[in-house]
C-alpha cells in the first residue's frame, strides 16, 4: 500500500473471491481507515462472506452492499460503521443467514426489509442506537434462531411476536425503552428457557 490506502474502483472484479475476512487490524494500509468504501462492494462481486468486524473502518453502510445478492454473512461487529442501515439496499440479500451489526453506531429505525431476509438464522443488533418499535416484518423469519437487539433505544410494545418464531433459542430486548412487558409478552417469551431471552 506504500504508507496510504489504496482506493477501490470497479475496473477490477475479483469474481472467484467468495470470502473476504478483514477482521481485527487486517485492513490497516488496504481501505481508507476512516471511511468505508462503496467500491470494496463492487469489486468482490461473488462474496457470500464479509467479515469486517473490529475494523478500524467508520461512516455509513454503503447502498451498495445490496448488490452482493449472493452474501450469506455479514459481520460489522464492533467496528466504527455508523449511521441509519439502508433498508432497500440490506431487502436485497434474501441469501443473508448471519447479520451480525452488533457494537457499532447505527442510529434510526430497523429497517423492516431485514424481513425479506428469510433465510437468516442469526440477526445480531445489540449494543447501537436504534429507535422506534421492532418491525412486524421480522415475524417473516421463520429460520431465525437467535436474535439480540438489546442495549438499543428501541420502544413501542414489546415483540412478542419474536418469542413465536419457531426456531427462536435465544432472544434478548432488554436495555430498551419498551413499554412494560405485559403477561401475554411473558409467556411467548418463557418457551424459551430460563437461558434463552430476557426481557
Amino acid at each position: 500500500a506504500g504508507g496510504g490506502s489504496a482506493e477501490w474502483t470497479h475496473t477490477v472484479s475479483f469474481v472467484c473471491v467468495t470470502q473476504l475476512d478483514m477482521s481485527t487490524d487486517d485492513s490497516q494500509g488496504l481501505v481508507d481507515p476512516q471511511r468505508l468504501p462503496a467500491g470494496l462492494f463492487r469489486v468482490f462481486t461473488a462474496l457470500d462472506v464479509l467479515d469486517l468486524s473490529r475494523c478500524d473502518l467508520s461512516g455509513p453502510l454503503p447502498d451498495a452492499i445490496g448488490d452482493l445478492r449472493g452474501l450469506r454473512k455479514l459481520m460489522l461487529g464492533k467496528s466504527k460503521v455508523s449511521g441509519e442501515l439502508p433498508g432497500e439496499a440490506l431487502g436485497r440479500l434474501t441469501m443473508m443467514e448471519t447479520l451480525w451489526l452488533n457494537h457499532c453506531a447505527f442510529v434510526g429505525p430497523v429497517p423492516p426489509q431485514i424481513g425479506n431476509m428469510t433465510r437468516l438464522k442469526s440477526l445480531w443488533l445489540q449494543a447501537n442506537a436504534f429507535t422506534g418499535p421492532v418491525p412486524l416484518e421480522l415475524s417473516r423469519l421463520r429460520d431465525l434462531e437467535e436474535c439480540w437487539i438489546e442495549k438499543n433505544q428501541l420502544s413501542g410494545p414489546l415483540p412478542v411476536f419474536l418469542g413465536s418464531l419457531p426456531k427462536l433459542k435465544q432472544l434478548f430486548v432488554n436495555l430498551n425503552r419498551f413499554d412494560g412487558a405485559t403477561a401475554e409478552g411473558r409467556r411467548a417469551m418463557e418457551r424459551l428457557g430460563p437461558a434463552g431471552g430476557d426481557l
